[in-house]
């Protein structure tokens, strides 16, 4: 929990923070702007580094967002295609690529707001932030969310307009007529995206790894 705490905030120990979310009074809340509340999900997940997990997530149902939050992904008849092109495509290659915290960390014009039981916060974080100050009458601590996290309506939307800023920055366009579908300008690369997964079809690995280059800058 602290971990999560902090690498959401400006970090812990050695830990280095994502700026996310900023710990602050109730009185500072803009007039008018609603608070939602915190979401904790905790899991073991033996395959990672840090087994023992814990994720900060915001109650998105309480707010609202005015702004289109609509994203093109692919389908499945479109990735049965692209397999089947590389397949008999002479020279081809197709990978997959996973990218991480794909939510997390995109720049928000307008913050959030929600609010955490300080009794749930580990003693190890209130003392890094100084959180006993910040504690309401009610037993809460206030966060405001800066960039976008799990949760928030908007934030799946704004990290995929981040995303496609890169993407064409670096010569990649979309197909005319396939939603989630992309092509280089020069490189014999092709590939389809859904939300934070990639299906590429390359011929040569330089191609794969301009792509995967791309992916890994575009914050």
């Amino acid at each position: 929990m602290a971990n999560e705490l902090g690498r959401s905030a400006q970090g812990i120990r050695d830990m280095k923070g994502s700026n996310c979310t900023k710990f602050m009074q109730q009185n500072q809340v803009p007039k008018g702007r609603k608070v939602t509340h915190a979401r904790l999900a905790v899991d073991c997940r033996p395959g990672k580094s840090d087994p023992n997990r814990t994720r900060l997530t915001v109650g998105g149902n309480l707010l609202s967002f005015e702004g289109d939050l609509h994203t093109e992904t692919t389908d499945s008849m479109s990735i049965k295609m692209s397999l089947n092109s590389a397949l008999s495509t002479k020279g081809a290659k197709f990978m997959t690529v996973d990218t991480k915290n794909f939510c997390l960390g995109t720049p928000m014009d307008v913050h959030e707001h929600m609010k955490i039981k300080y009794d749930l916060m580990p003693q190890e974080m209130k003392n890094k932030c100084d959180s006993q100050e910040k504690v309401t009458n009610d037993g809460h601590v206030y966060v405001e969310i800066k960039k976008g996290m799990y949760g928030l309506k908007q934030a799946g939307a704004l990290a995929n307009d981040q995303l496609e800023k890169s993407l064409k920055q670096d010569g990649h366009v979309k197909t005319k007529f396939t939603p989630g579908s992309w092509k280089h300008k020069t490189r014999p690369m092709m590939f389809n995206s859904c939300v934070d997964d990639f299906g590429a079809q390359h011929a040569g690995r330089e191609h794969a790894e301009h792509l995967i280059a791309t992916l890994q800058n575009h914050r």
